[in-house]
């Protein structure tokens, strides 16, 4: 899908926009370019805050990146080469940092898993010994939104 059709799903998914021209990261921001994909109607719309004076340069925590990365899918076929232990402590890992529910989506491959998420089961794995590279059930070219 083009990014232009991408941008405009998501905000109608509720994907917040951003409105801050002052900010020096706004052409590279997935939050900036959606801005244009929003509605006219209704009157109000949720955005980011641009008077907060974190939401601008490196400091904005809603920053999302315009450069594509390798989302990865599911991790079936990991969970069946991780003796049992292993993978237990990864499910349980990955229920700890968001909910169950997340935990068996990403497993399953219904929820995307981001780069920053497939590092943290990798490195769960590595700490509980496992030594062979860790891959993902199926990956795909996208943006972390």
């Amino acid at each position: 899908m083009e990014k232009e059709e991408l941008l405009k799903e998501k905000i109608r998914e509720g994907f917040v926009p951003c409105f801050n021209n002052a900010c020096q990261r706004r052409e590279h921001c997935l939050r900036w370019q959606a801005r244009e994909y929003v509605r006219t109607e209704p009157w109000v719309a949720t955005c980011i805050n641009p008077a907060n004076p974190e939401a601008t340069g490196d400091t904005c925590i809603m920053y999302r990146d315009d450069k594509k990365v390798r989302i990865a899918y599911g991790f079936t076929r990991l969970l069946d080469l991780l003796p049992r232990r292993t993978g237990r402590l990864l499910m349980a890992d990955i229920i700890a940092q968001h909910n169950r529910t997340y935990a068996y989506e990403y497993r399953n491959g219904t929820r995307p898993i981001p780069p920053r998420m497939q590092e943290d089961i990798a490195d769960t794995c590595r700490r509980a010994g496992y030594t062979a590279p860790v891959a993902f059930d199926r990956y795909e070219e996208g943006y972390e939104w």
